[in-house]
């Protein structure tokens, strides 16, 4: 919740200070000295440009540590603040003025409106004390690609419903000064994905996201001795030296298992690194094979031969999956020499790979269509909630402000517009293009 206080004009005679205030329900103790983890002291007074509005604006408050009052202080567990600043503002203020377009530029889901998701309840992520209260009424919870929730404070109006895939580019909200606030501004908070008070992280690189294009087109790479997937360890998949496992095929939910080509390396869909040949046990049987920031060196260049062996470049080993756990979840991935075994043969699944999505078509249901065009042969119709197999995407006449049709695994087209894919305007990754 918010409130305007005019700075003196010995400090500066036009600028505002917007602060939040939280209707708690808990009454948070300040911190105390033998707290640990100092925060980030808040600043202000820099405009600000951002990939969410045009133009650049005057920052009214930043982030962190605050002599404001009002703003609650900080939980022990999160940090301690000084004397001189001991509360903690989660958000950026931006003093917009009343009715600025905000615009997402990365596909999002209104995950909440208001406090309150699509089915009525109150969401995990809204504000304490009760639903729509501090930032207003219609302030969005948008949940990002990455998984965290963007809280768009104080608007007049989102433009979007509850539940909605919003594509990038798209309108979002217009600023406004609603709850308890006194003056027009944008109140920007980035939390954790359903958390709550103090969830939040520093909103400053989220102010400038970018959408990005599609992957090219993945798929798991399976081993065919025994039916497992080449799998980057989630819990290692974003750091140079990464495990790469045997583990269990998920499909294609599982972005840890979904691999590409660029050229001659074999790149992972979840973190974009690639599969590499250690260098420090290199042309030796047994050698680490691992997940590394792609260099194009020869360690990570794999040709797939006429047999469905990976065979690196650096040394002429092949990619082989260790006999001694084979078949378990966790059997080790290594070089060897090549050789006729299965355990050395590596091919993506017959057919087209499919992505399981359903229909979303309350009240009614999905017409299949010979070609990506409403006036296009029926061939058939699908009920809400059906499910669909999707193999990929590609451009057709328009329908609801949506071009993008989806080729199922049957050969027809549906609108994807009436489909349960994260983004309904544009293409959804890692569904291939057509």
């Amino acid at each position: 919740m918010s409130f305007v206080k005019r700075v003196s004009s010995a400090v500066k005679a036009s600028y505002w200070v917007i602060g939040l205030m939280v209707a708690t329900v808990v009454v948070l103790a300040a911190p105390t000295a033998a707290q640990a983890s100092p925060l980030p002291i808040m600043h202000w007074g820099w405009n600000q440009s951002s990939t969410w509005w045009s133009g650049s604006i005057q920052v009214s408050q930043g982030y962190g540590c605050t002599y404001v009052p009002h703003e609650p202080y900080p939980p022990s567990w999160k940090g301690s603040c000084p004397s001189s600043a001991p509360r903690f503002h989660s958000g950026i203020d931006i003093g917009m003025g009343c009715n600025t377009t905000i615009v997402t530029p990365v596909p999002v889901v209104v995950v909440a409106i208001g406090g309150i998701t699509a089915t009525g309840a109150r969401y995990s992520g809204g504000i304490d004390g009760g639903a729509g209260s501090g930032f207003g009424p219609y302030y969005p919870t948008l949940r990002l690609p990455d998984g965290h929730d963007v809280i768009l404070g104080h608007v007049n109006k989102t433009l979007a419903t509850r539940g909605q895939t919003v594509a990038a580019g798209q309108p979002i909200a217009v600023s406004g000064t609603q709850g308890n606030s006194s003056g027009c501004h944008l109140h920007f908070e980035v939390r954790a994905g359903g958390g709550g008070l103090f969830s939040d992280v520093d909103p400053t690189p989220f102010l400038t996201l970018a959408n990005t294009p599609p992957p090219p087109p993945s798929h798991p790479i399976v081993n065919q001795a025994h039916g497992l997937c080449l799998d980057a360890a989630a819990q290692t998949v974003w750091n140079d030296g990464g495990i790469v496992q045997l583990w269990s095929c998920v499909g294609a939910s599982q972005h840890n298992q979904q691999w590409y080509s660029v050229g001659n390396e074999i790149r992972n869909l979840m973190d974009g690194k690639c599969l590499d040949a250690d260098w420090g046990g290199d042309g030796s049987y047994g050698g680490k094979v691992q997940m590394w920031s792609c260099n194009n060196g020869p360690n990570q260049q794999w040709v797939l031969n006429g047999s469905g062996q990976y065979v690196n470049q650096a040394h002429g080993l092949c990619l082989d999956a260790d006999w001694g756990g084979d078949g378990t979840n966790g059997g080790k991935v290594q070089l060897w020499g090549c050789n006729s075994g299965p355990n050395q043969k590596w091919v993506p699944p017959s057919g087209p790979t499919s992505y399981t999505y359903h229909v979303v078509a309350p009240g009614g249901s999905l017409n299949e269509r010979s070609a990506p065009s409403t006036s296009a042969t029926y061939e058939g119709t699908l009920p809400n909630g059906a499910t669909i197999n999707i193999v990929c995407q590609t451009s057709g006449s328009s329908l609801n402000g949506s071009s993008i049709w989806d080729r199922l695994t049957n050969g027809y087209y549906v609108s994807d517009y009436y489909t349960s894919t994260p983004n309904f305007a544009t293409w959804s990754p890692p569904i291939p293009h057509c």
